[in-house]
């Protein structure tokens, strides 16, 4: 399989996460939020409920940033793919950086949702920590990604010089 195509593929996906991305934000969070705080009733919620509903609101979006954030960096490596170069040492900083993203992303959500939980301001708070849990697992894999991806830079450093 070409390069090309494969980052074809990979943009793809990319863009396959980013629409769900764009719809949990807009749709899951305020429904799943607005659940958990005012029910199924059709009232005009509190003052209070109203600070429970943009705090968890206004929380989900900013955590949720840096997941785009790092689809972005995602994209900038795939334009490598495409010419061929994708073993450079800008990928594997590239690689790095969005690791550390996730990472430090991953502390901040799973902090907040446990002040949510703590507050009983989550009814659905099991859904967000299993969302933290493939969040870790992807953080682990984009590490190991990096780790490999070095190596596969030396490697090619290595062989040009004995060529």
């Amino acid at each position: 399989m070409k390069n090309s195509l494969i980052a074809v593929l990979v943009r793809v996906v990319i863009v396959v996460i980013a629409t769900c991305g764009i719809l949990v934000c807009a749709f899951w969070y305020p429904f799943s939020i607005s659940l958990s705080v005012m029910g199924v009733v059709e009232t005009e919620p509190t003052a209070v409920q109203n600070i429970q509903l943009w705090t968890q609101l206004v929380f989900y979006w900013v955590v949720s940033i840096p997941c785009f954030a790092i689809l972005v960096l995602a994209w900038l490596m795939t334009n490598s793919m495409k010419k061929e170069a994708f073993f450079k040492e800008k990928n594997v900083k590239l690689t790095k950086i969005s690791a550390i993203i996730l990472f430090a992303d991953l502390v901040a959500f799973l902090i907040g949702n446990v002040v949510f939980l703590i507050l009983e301001w989550n009814d659905y708070a099991i859904i967000y920590f299993i969302l933290f849990a493939i969040g870790l697992g992807g953080a682990i894999l984009i590490k190991v990604f990096e780790q490999y991806l070095k190596k596969a830079v030396q490697m090619q450093k290595d062989t040009e010089g004995l060529i």
